[in-house]
């Protein structure tokens, strides 16, 4: 696997597992050599993660305010959800939204 998928802790990140899991939803459309290739990938990657990562993995939490602070960061990165939901008390203005987005990816 590269290396620029590999997370602090020496698992895959959220965003790669979150890219195999959507690849792997994909290859519905696929032979079934190549959905088969991509759900061992998947597989694969889910086994480097150690299991408090892969049970997380399970969670999605509503995302708290529409602006990043250090605690909701510092929650973030210790939990390592699978998801962060977005729903309209998350969202302020455009700018924040545009801002929070992304402070919420960095916490991977």
């Amino acid at each position: 696997m590269p290396t620029s998928h590999i997370g602090a802790r020496g698992g895959c990140s959220r965003r790669a597992f979150i890219s195999g899991a959507v690849a792997l939803a994909a290859t519905s459309r696929l032979s079934p050599a190549a959905a088969m290739s991509a759900e061992q990938s998947l597989a694969r990657q889910m086994l480097q993660l150690p299991l408090r990562d892969r049970v997380a993995q399970l969670f999605v939490f509503e995302a708290q305010g529409t602006t990043m602070t250090p605690e909701y960061a510092a929650r973030l990165e210790a939990t390592k959800p699978g998801g962060v939901l977005i729903v309209g008390s998350n969202i302020g203005t455009p700018d924040q939204l545009a801002a929070f987005v992304p402070d919420i990816q960095a916490t991977n």
